[in-house]
């Protein structure tokens, strides 16, 4: 499946929206468009009053590029050599009709929703001429590649404000609701510390701590508005799995795992599932295990092809997980792929840099980022993983080069790396927007 670019469409102003007019919103192709990337960037395309967007042939050069990804950049130019840009313009100031594509259906100041909402993963319902997004420019039944592409300016990292408590080998998750949640880890002793972010606001909240306190643990969010927490250890190696309600802000212990083990990774590749891989029990081991939270179960799955400790784990929304690094005697780069519905690991191409207690994160634009670790000094590396191209690419590096870090994209298009060591314990937070490009195609 594509990873798809979600859209949701409003119109200006707080109307009904009468029939003709509802039809009329549906033309998209002969509309402005505002873009949001999902990375904080907002983008207008305009025409110039010819009332129409104008794309080149599928061949051609690509009406929109350059974009500096400043929120609010207009193009106000149909010529493909020469897009002009304007800044800056935020969507109250856009006239009445004006039809906008969010990346949520949540409620927006002015505008009224049209009820249309894009998900790309097919498009067969939409009207010829409507202007698609996609996150790669692979060909698509029904669609017509207009050789246009947005690219937005990112691979950038940016300190925020520090966690309140300072840790190691702590883990990170984000549920869904706009925050990430970093918990336990170990600063002298075993904590289990619980700190809420709100990247909106920049700060970092104290919440109800675990049950058990931990380090080297794993967390992930498997789409239920919960995060779980699992494995560690606190002088054993240890199964337990705890259940966080960031509603309720309760800690709820669940079903322990079928094997104790510290330094594991987990993720949650959408399908209301969550996957605890790899870790160390007296050995370095290849476990795979599915926990079901409706059904309160942990499965044993099939193992991976690489035993190792100290991996990392993500998942970019294209239904499989995967695991990145590790040790199992010397510094690992692998990554192999695991894929749920068939319940087979694939050896992947390997990571550029070698590397254990390192993180892992996808910030919703289809690619995995492995950073941070250690392979005989701390590391601030930062690579990019393309599924599709079965690709790494090195990418600016963190400020801070550190090993045993947390890292958790809470849906804003960004990740957010946290905690760590590097000569002492560390409550550093930083924030990486990625590069995006948007390519658009047309409805046939």
């Amino acid at each position: 499946m594509k990873t798809p670019f979600r859209i949701t469409c409003f119109m200006f102003a707080l109307t009904l929206i009468s029939p003709a007019a509802r039809s009329q919103t549906r033309a998209i192709g002969a509309q402005t468009i505002v873009l949001d990337d999902g990375s904080g960037h907002l983008t207008t395309l305009q025409n110039a009053g010819t009332g129409a967007i104008t794309f080149p042939a599928a061949t051609g050069t690509a009406v929109i590029s350059g974009n500096t990804g400043t929120s609010g950049q207009v193009l106000t130019s149909n010529s493909p050599a020469a897009p002009t840009w304007q800044n800056p313009l935020s969507a109250t100031g856009l006239p009445t009709g004006t039809v906008v594509a969010y990346t949520d259906n949540g409620t927006h100041s002015g505008f009224t929703y049209t009820g249309i909402s894009y998900d790309n993963s097919n498009g067969s319902s939409l009207p010829s001429g409507s202007v698609v997004t996609f996150l790669d420019n692979s060909p698509r039944a029904g669609f017509t590649n207009t050789g246009a592409m947005l690219t937005t300016t990112g691979d950038t990292w940016a300190t925020k404000t520090s966690m309140n408590t300072t840790r190691v080998g702590l883990a990170a998750a984000a549920p869904g609701n706009g925050k990430l949640y970093a918990v336990g880890g170990w600063n002298g002793g075993y904590l289990s510390t619980c700190e809420e972010y709100d990247p909106s606001a920049n700060t970092w909240t104290a919440k109800t701590s675990m049950n058990t306190a931990r380090w080297y643990l794993a967390a992930a969010a498997p789409g239920n508005g919960k995060l779980y927490a699992v494995g560690g250890n606190n002088g054993g190696n240890l199964a337990t799995c705890e259940e966080y309600d960031p509603s309720a802000n309760t800690w709820t212990a669940k079903t322990s795992m079928n094997t104790a083990r510290y330094q594991l990774a987990a993720a949650a590749p959408g399908n209301g599932k969550l996957y605890a891989v790899g870790g160390n029990n007296g050995g370095d081991l290849a476990t795979c295990e599915e926990y079901d939270p409706i059904a309160n179960t942990w499965t044993a799955k099939t193992s991976m092809n690489t035993a190792r400790a100290g991996l990392a784990a993500a998942a970019p929304g294209n239904g499989k997980v995967y695991a990145v690094g590790g040790t199992n005697g010397g510094y690992l780069a692998t990554c192999e792929e695991y894929d749920p519905i068939a319940n087979t690991w694939t050896a992947k191409t390997s990571m550029n840099t070698a590397r254990n207690i390192l993180a892992a994160a996808a910030p919703g634009n289809g690619k995995v980022y492995a950073i941070g670790g250690f392979n005989g000094g701390n590391l601030a590396t930062c690579e990019e993983y393309d599924p599709i191209a079965n690709t790494w690419t090195a990418k600016t590096s963190m400020n801070t080069a550190r090993e045993g870090l947390a890292a958790a994209a809470p849906g804003n298009g960004r990740l957010y790396a946290v905690g760590g060591s590097a000569a002492g314990f560390l409550a550093t937070c930083e924030e990486y927007t990625p590069t995006v490009v948007l390519y658009f195609f047309m409805k046939n």
